[in-house]
């Protein structure tokens, strides 16, 4: 079975967890560059390294997109995509909330946040996360 098979067979809870370690993914690729002049905020770090410029224009291809605001990454995730508009309910908003107030989801990005700034040198980045339905705001969380 291919992995397009697979992720076809995942429910939408497993979905939205493959999209969470995806975005780690991507903070991980963050975190990995270094630079021997630091820039007041990662923003301005972003925009001096070209590479990091065409992996952030590529995850905004997807189901998400990032943005980087002065030391805030901030992930707009649609889920809607993947979701559809059945069985989108109060239920599916709380999990989604719950999913990110979950210990497991802080300890990844606060462990992201801490690689990202001891690489970059740059203290204080957050990270904000942000589940959006039909355009509006239905969970979110910084970090």
């Amino acid at each position: 079975m291919q992995i397009n098979e697979k992720i076809k067979n995942f429910n939408k809870y497993q979905k939205i967890l493959c999209v969470l370690l995806f975005i780690i993914l991507i903070l991980a690729v963050i975190s990995i560059i270094s630079m021997n002049k630091k820039p007041k905020s990662l923003e301005k770090y972003i925009k001096s390294h070209p590479s990091t410029q065409r992996e952030i224009e590529n995850l905004n291809k997807g189901d998400v997109q990032m943005t980087v605001e002065k030391n805030t990454i901030i992930y707009k995730y649609d889920t809607k995509k993947v979701l559809g508009d059945k069985n989108f309910d109060d239920f599916a908003k709380n999990s989604l909330q719950e999913s990110l107030e979950s210990k497991e989801a802080e300890k990844n990005c606060k462990l992201q946040i801490s690689n990202i700034e001891d690489k970059t040198g740059i203290k204080g980045i957050k990270v904000k996360m942000i589940y959006m339905y039909d355009g509006n705001e239905v969970a979110s969380k910084t970090y």
